[in-house]
């Protein structure tokens, strides 16, 4: 009898444990009608399966332009299930929720055209450089955000603001400088070593 009991407990504590286990997934949790879908605004920046609105640019991305359905958030939740080009990833808006909710931030991801249908106007500095994840001098708004995704309401509350703020990392963040409504410059918040996320554009052949 009490070896039974034992097995009997043994096995309602691994069932607990793969609840918990399947609750660290990228898979949702039943709801699987998608809620919101279109293309990824801009590159987004992973690490594993999650992806957070900091979107760190030292992390690898998944470029503007991707096939992206994402599942309903739970109510006051700050997290949503998503699916792109195929493979599943957890949103996470992780910064911005003081002054933003998570259906709001949603709406700015995903975008019901495809980015990369304007992108293919632009010269091919520009286009290399957003295909790295990189800013150059000049580029216009729109090209900075698909390139480097909206910068954190938080940090930059306004986006007529003449610098933009971005992170690099949990440690280290940069400005993109504004002049006449194109990039003048792109510099460490605080100096610090490392590059930055800057392309130069390509040298004229001779």
């Amino acid at each position: 009898m009490i070896s039974r009991k034992i097995a009997i407990g043994r096995l309602a504590a691994a069932l607990t444990l793969a609840a918990t286990l399947a609750g660290c997934t990228s898979t949702p949790p039943q709801e699987t009608t998608p809620w919101l879908s279109g293309y990824t605004c801009c590159n987004l920046h992973y690490d594993g399966d999650w992806i957070s609105d900091a979107n760190y640019s030292d992390l690898p991305f998944i470029p503007a332009g991707a096939p992206i359905t994402v599942t309903p958030p739970a109510k006051d939740s700050y997290r949503a299930y998503a699916s792109i080009s195929g493979r599943p990833f957890r949103l996470g808006l992780d910064y911005g929720r003081p002054v933003q909710g998570t259906e709001q931030w949603l709406s700015q991801v995903v975008v019901r055209d495809d980015p990369r249908i304007n992108n293919a106007a632009w010269s091919l500095d520009v286009r290399q450089a957003i295909a790295q994840g990189k800013v150059m001098v000049g580029m216009t708004k729109e090209q900075v955000i698909v390139a480097l995704g909206y910068p954190l309401p938080t940090k930059t509350p306004n986006l007529d603001s003449n610098v933009w703020r971005y992170s690099q990392n949990s440690s280290v963040e940069y400005d993109v400088r504004w002049e006449n409504e194109g990039v003048s410059q792109v510099t460490k918040a605080i100096e610090q070593k490392g590059g930055l996320p800057l392309a130069q554009p390509a040298k004229p052949a001779k």
